[in-house]
């Protein structure tokens, strides 16, 4: 049992200095341009799972110490490392589709145009669906839902309507701006739906 376990871990501590290094290579695409990421191993009584206990640990800013991501990871941090996780692991699984529900918490601006990205490249491989309120990843999607709450008769229904062409655009204006007829955000609507 214990050579086993002993076989075991070889593999993953292998397998853990790969994944790694490929998750902290795309926290840094993601914004977290100095973060440190590593999994760490500590021994447990031999169990179904093997003999190791696995930790992920990350640094965000430089000069603190590792510490397992549960400990010190902000919403928007995690959602990061969340996304670089599942890209990374994307690559060799086999699950056709990807659910990231507000992958987005707590970020903007260039950090969410590098989200945006990670998840388009992700949409070449596999079936990604994305529940989102930033306009700049919602505009890279090639179907765009959008979903509502009405109250008809006194009970509450959600509807879910794709849009397309200038209601796309409207819909984009809105997500950036809250307004949907704004000049402003019609042509920042038209041109993120132009770079995709």
């Amino acid at each position: 049992l214990l050579g086993a376990g002993m076989d075991l871990r070889k593999k993953r501590q292998a397998a853990g200095v790969l994944l790694a290094d490929e998750v902290q290579a795309r926290l840094r695409t993601l914004g977290m341009k100095e973060a440190l990421f590593e999994i760490r191993f500590s021994e447990i009584p031999p169990a179904i799972h093997g003999i190791d206990e696995i930790a992920f640990m990350i640094c965000a800013n430089p000069g603190l110490d590792l510490h397992s991501i549960d400990e010190v990871a902000s919403g928007g941090e995690l959602s990061r490392i969340m996304l670089a996780l599942k890209v990374t692991l994307a690559q060799k699984d086999e699950l056709p589709t990807l659910i990231f529900d507000e992958v987005d918490a707590g970020i903007g601006g260039s950090v969410a145009v590098a989200v945006a990205h990670e998840l388009a490249l992700l949409a070449k491989s596999h079936q990604v669906i994305v529940i989102t309120h930033i306009a700049s990843i919602a505009s890279k999607a090639d179907c765009h839902l959008t979903v509502s709450k009405r109250v008809e008769g006194g009970m509450s229904y959600s509807h879910i309507a794709r849009v397309e062409g200038a209601e796309r655009q409207a819909e984009i204006a809105r997500m950036l701006s809250g307004d949907s007829s704004s000049e402003e955000s019609l042509n920042h609507a038209r041109s993120l739906l132009s770079e995709r």
